[in-house]
């Protein structure tokens, strides 16, 4: 009779869940647009998103001094959308959404025009998911990558670098109203970035998510 052979149990592994964590990017910053946007400190920034207007101002939360603003055409959400230095007025990057695709992709482009980052959007529900990588404009990296992770209901969103963990680099949340009788389609959030990160590629990342806002409420607008 031969003998029965011994069957090893079955190893089940155990995929761990992401790892996040917090970075000092001061010494190795993020960069993908110009140096000067890496600020040296924690930056706090509001911004009003109105419905009506064509023209996005990121405002510093102590100051009220507007350093970036956002130009694009009104109730457009797949026309491109422009990152202006409010000082000098000129051209950062350009936002553009590809229309001949059925997830979301959105490319964004230096001032010569040249592609910096892309990310595509899954969608769950009211919660989306953006990845994708970015140029490291330092040269300091190969390509980066990068994810986006955003409430649509609850409008905010999480960004983060993902090496061997995901590391938050900003985060942008709305502000509650503080009165029932607010304008409707006005929304006001406040947005905070990491010292030593792009403060440009971040708020180019959060107007893509404020376009997907749009986007997802545009319906409980119309009723």
């Amino acid at each position: 009779m031969q003998p029965t052979p011994v069957v090893a149990p079955a190893i089940i592994v155990h995929q761990s869940p992401p790892q996040y964590q917090a970075r000092d990017f001061r010494h190795d910053p993020v960069l993908a647009t110009e140096e000067k946007y890496c600020f040296q400190t924690k930056t706090k920034l509001k911004v009003h998103d109105k419905i009506l207007s064509s023209t996005l101002k990121f405002l510093d939360e102590t100051s009220g001094k507007s350093i970036i603003k956002c130009e694009g055409k009104v109730f457009s959400l797949t026309d491109k959308k422009v990152l202006k230095d409010s000082e000098d007025g000129q051209v950062i990057c350009t936002i553009k959404k590809e229309l001949k695709t059925l997830a979301g992709i959105y490319k964004i482009y230096n001032k010569g025009n040249k592609e910096i980052c892309k990310i595509s959007e899954e969608r769950t529900a009211c919660k989306a998911k953006f990845t994708g990588h970015f140029t490291d404009a330092g040269n300091r990296h190969p390509e980066r990558k990068i994810l986006v992770k955003a409430n649509l209901e609850r409008k905010h969103c999480c960004i983060y670098l993902q090496e061997e963990s995901y590391i938050v680099m900003a985060n942008m949340e709305k502000v509650p109203h503080k009165v029932a009788n607010s304008p409707i389609g006005e929304d006001e959030y406040l947005i905070e970035i990491e010292a030593g990160v792009d403060a440009a590629l971040i708020l180019a990342l959060c107007v893509v998510v404020m376009n997907e806002n749009a986007a997802f409420n545009m319906p409980r607008l119309a009723v």
